[in-house]
């Protein structure tokens, strides 16, 4: 698994399989590895790419995070990697779905489907600007939720202890400075005028109890994005693709083998 230099910044990213490529985008503080269920799964008839943001995984730092910085990354990482004459089935979750939004939005042409994964369109909520100036008022380099804490609100209750372990551990390799500094970059995101310019296949997918963005912005995505469709997963919280792997796959197969007739 390679490294690219991208936009000034060591972009570290696993391809496995071939045919039609699937890009993976993952959330904030998280990495290419909280897809291994879905990469294993579509591997062996597609291309899957996922890639590490700066300063997550084993991607270096980088000095900004804005959407469409991160947007350009996956562009350019794309070129380099695929043939000119494919597009691209992006999935995005969370902070990825962000950029997935924004990606598609700047780059219409080369993506031939959208599935969007426990993710909004708006960063800029009350809910989540208040979090944003707890990050002001205080040395934001430092101030970092307990990753535990971070771990159980993302998930179901009841989902396996060995989830809420591993994203606990995951979260605690991104240093601090990079976990604030995506969110300041981040915080003004606003693409919900503009969710209607968006016209490829889309695929929403929600968890029943996700309390970071929830059925709320999915709902919303779904309105305002004509040709989607909306799956709310059972038993889940923020981590579908960790929590109810099975299920989600299920719903992305099935929008894989509509998207390969078209």
């Amino acid at each position: 698994m390679p490294y690219l230099s991208i936009k000034d910044a060591r972009i570290y990213y696993q391809s496995k399989g071939e045919g039609n490529p699937i890009v993976f985008l993952h959330c904030w503080t998280c990495n290419r590895l909280f897809w291994k269920y879905q990469i294993e799964k579509f591997s062996s008839q597609y291309k899957c790419i996922a890639l590490d943001f700066p300063g997550h995984g084993k991607s270096e730092p980088a000095k900004k995070y804005a959407p469409e910085f991160l947007s350009e990354i996956v562009y350019e990482l794309i070129a380099k990697i695929i043939s000119k004459n494919q597009k691209i089935i992006l999935v995005g979750h969370s902070l990825g779905g962000v950029v997935a939004l924004q990606h598609v939005l700047d780059h219409k042409d080369n993506v031939k489907g959208l599935i969007l994964v426990d993710t909004t369109a708006r960063l800029n909520q009350p809910t989540l600007r208040t979090l944003s100036s707890l990050f002001a008022l205080t040395d934001y380099s430092t101030f970092i939720p307990n990753r535990r804490m971070v771990a159980h609100v993302t998930t179901h209750p009841l989902s396996d202890v060995k989830i809420k372990d591993f994203i606990k551990d995951q979260i605690a390799k991104v240093p601090s400075f990079v976990i604030a500094q995506v969110w300041k970059d981040m915080i003004n995101f606003d693409v919900a005028h503009k969710l209607r310019e968006i016209k490829v296949p889309t695929l929403i997918i929600v968890g029943d109890l996700d309390v970071i963005t929830g059925i709320k912005d999915a709902v919303f995505l779904h309105l305002s994005i004509k040709n989607s469709k909306l799956r709310i997963v059972p038993r889940s919280g923020h981590m579908t693709i960790l929590e109810q792997p099975e299920k989600f796959n299920s719903y992305m197969l099935e929008f894989l083998q509509k998207i390969n007739e078209l």
